[in-house]
């Protein structure tokens, strides 16, 4: 029974080593195929890769050596070095019945000796005379005879065979242990060995996944793009007036033509027309206002909504529940879309806005520097029509104070 559960356990290893073979073939084929699509640059991660493929590779090798232990160590060995004990045992076994066989014929023996002594003791009662006094000893010899032969066959079987074929099983069973155990234990060394060589192997694999550094196999894999010769899909753009997109058509003379091009020239800035330029302000700055307040409270509801997201997502790993954590996280990216979706919205309005707060600085500058002249001009009319009124008064009273002779 233990040699076929051995060579049972041999064919799953063998067939465990063959799978773990074709599975390493094929991962390293895909793992070529993938080596040509990609860059060639430095990545820790792809280096842990390898070195666990190597590992079962390996592994598959040393599964590979212990069904052969196991076939030659124990399942032939065993059958070949414990054959002959198999034999001594039932040998054991059916000598006992043999013996115990005799033993009871002996028994039935000394009963039909008994029942013939007892018969002739009552022959001898009922004649009350010498006539089969003859047969009565002779029952009575054969009858003791046969007591001792049995009692002395039976104290040489519990005494003597008995006990020694105990002991011959207690060899057999010494003999049979002592092939097990070494045989076991040879091969229980080589697996420890092989393991403890594996278990050094992914303690260096597991050394390599702490020392992976995911940021800096990103900036090679970025280096390895050359991204400096790559084109940019987006650039910023420049402000064109359209009075500059046709150089020709602007001749540098002073003529009132020239002139009009030239006030057709605008900056990158809005222009507000002077007539109603507080009313229109005013609307604009109201409106971005309210659109920014809008978009921000809608950019915290969203941050708050993807923050409690993120907890339950982490709460679900933390228990195992996948499916969970997978419907979650659809309604991360969804609400991850609309953050994007949102900022970038908020960033447009904020820009058009802080053209409309660049225009009011400069309009309020100027008010400003407007009403400080007017200040000045005001306060030197009224000193100068003060001048004025002083000095008349002053030749009114050198008038008056002159004496007339006549």
């Amino acid at each position: 029974m233990s040699e076929e559960n051995l060579e049972r356990l041999a064919v799953v290893q063998e067939r465990h080593s063959e799978d773990l073979q074709l599975l390493v073939e094929t991962f390293r084929k895909r793992n070529a195929e993938l080596r040509k699509d990609r860059f060639s640059y430095q990545s820790a991660l792809f280096t842990v890769w390898e070195l666990l493929l190597q590992e079962v590779e390996v592994d598959s090798q040393v599964h590979g050596d212990i069904a052969r232990s196991l076939n030659r160590k124990l399942g032939t060995v065993l059958l070949e070095k414990t054959f002959h004990r198999k034999i001594q045992s039932r040998k054991v076994f059916l000598h006992r019945e043999s013996l115990e066989a005799i033993l009871s014929k002996a028994e039935e023996l000394l009963l039909k000796c008994q029942k013939d002594y007892l018969n002739a003791y009552e022959k001898v009662i009922a004649s009350d005379g010498q006539d089969h006094l003859q047969e009565y000893y002779e029952s009575h010899n054969n009858y003791v005879q046969q007591l001792h032969a049995s009692n002395g066959m039976l104290k040489q079987y519990q005494s003597e065979i008995l006990p020694s074929l105990l002991e011959e099983l207690k060899e057999v069973y010494i003999g049979i242990s002592d092939i097990i155990t070494n045989s076991v234990e040879e091969t229980t060394d080589l697996i420890a060995n092989k393991v403890r060589e594996q278990g050094n192997h992914y303690q260096t694999i597991s050394n390599a996944c702490k020392s992976v550094n995911a940021s800096v196999d990103l900036a090679s894999f970025i280096k390895a793009l050359n991204p400096e010769k790559a084109p940019s899909g987006w650039r910023l753009h420049t402000f064109a007036s359209p009075a500059l997109m046709n150089e020709t058509s602007i001749v540098p003379s002073a003529t009132m033509d020239s002139m009009h091009n030239a006030s057709l020239m605008l900056q990158n800035e809005i222009v507000i027309d002077s007539r109603n330029a507080r009313l229109s302000y005013t609307k604009k700055a109201e409106t971005f206002r309210q659109e920014m307040h809008t978009l921000e409270v809608k950019r915290q509801q969203l941050e708050e909504a993807l923050d409690s997201l993120l907890k339950l997502q982490q709460r679900s790993l933390n228990t195992n529940l996948m499916n969970k954590t997978n419907e979650l996280q659809e309604e991360i990216s969804s609400k991850r879309f609309d953050l994007y979706v949102t900022g970038i919205h908020l960033a447009a309005v904020k820009s058009q806005n802080d053209l409309y707060l660049s225009k009011q600085r400069e309009i309020s500058g100027e008010n400003g520097l407007g009403l400080q002249r007017e200040r000045k001009s005001s306060t030197g009319s009224t000193v100068s029509i003060k001048m004025k009124w002083l000095k008349a008064f002053k030749s009114l009273n050198i008038k008056g104070a002159t004496p007339n002779y006549d």
